[in-house]
């Protein structure tokens, strides 16, 4: 399967340079979604947890 997605600009203005990743990384979510039935899109990634991110300071300190 062949995939259009724009490169982002190497050589630009900070803001340019962003934008340009951030389309990528969105035209990259679609593609690989667009594989996905309804009942897959709605399934969670991993089980809820408990870890917060004051939990996950205190483990890396």
């Amino acid at each position: 399967m062949s995939v259009q997605r724009e490169e982002p600009p190497r050589i630009s203005g900070e803001r340019q340079t962003l934008n340009g990743f951030l389309q990528y990384q969105r035209e990259t979510l679609a593609w690989k979604c667009s594989q996905l039935s309804a009942a897959q899109l709605r399934q969670h990634a991993v089980p809820p947890s408990k870890l917060s991110l004051l939990g996950l300071g205190r483990v890396s300190q």
